[in-house]
């Protein structure tokens, strides 16, 4: 498997299309760009506290580069197309990942998961639209399961939200349903855990 100028790879190598590419279902962001280019109304808001984060390894994914996440105290929690991986990470994790991205050994890319991909793409075309009211409107809400869940459930009350239906788990996250207005979406997306 080979990434970079064909006129450089072995003659056996297969050539990896998109390798430098993490494929969500309404985007793909380019991690040899330099930076994520953020859509207009959504800032780049750098995480405090644990968050979801997004890491892509040098290659395909390996038990070995897994484990090296977990030694930096970060969770793997999801793959993302092409050889990156969904992590939960608290400060001191991220602060780790950067120094193995700096490395280029093993992580590739690492930056926290921006709000506007937690988007589908109605909710995206609502958000960017001028006509915003405060209609509310359904929306699938899926959040990591961790440690805070009690605080990070009572958020939604605090927003002025209830189910309709109510938290049902789902591998390593818990999903719920809700009537939202765009405002309240706009607040839900920036939350660490969603």
């Amino acid at each position: 498997l080979f990434d970079g100028d064909p006129a450089m790879a072995p003659s056996t190598a297969w050539p990896l299309a998109d390798a430098h590419v993490l494929k969500f279902d309404r985007l793909h962001i380019d991690t040899d760009s330099g930076s994520i280019r953020f859509p207009d109304g959504f800032q780049n808001v750098q995480p405090s506290a644990a968050a979801l984060q997004m890491v892509q390894f040098v290659g395909p994914v390996k038990d070995a580069w897994l484990d090296q996440l977990r030694s930096a105290g970060a969770t793997p929690i999801q793959y993302i197309d092409s050889n990156g991986y969904l992590v939960w990470a608290d400060a001191s994790a991220r602060s780790k990942l950067r120094a193995m991205e700096g490395d280029r050994r093993i992580v590739h890319f690492s930056e926290p998961l921006p709000a506007f991909i937690k988007l589908g793409n109605s909710l995206f075309d609502l958000l960017q639209s001028d006509t915003q009211d405060a209609s509310p409107v359904p929306v699938f809400v899926q959040r990591y399961r961790h440690d805070g869940d009690v605080a990070g459930r009572q958020r939604f009350s605090d927003l002025g939200l209830k189910p309709n239906v109510d938290w049902s788990p789902l591998l390593g996250y818990e999903v719920a349903r809700f009537e939202a207005n765009a405002e309240q979406i706009r607040q839900i997306i920036e939350w660490p855990d969603v």
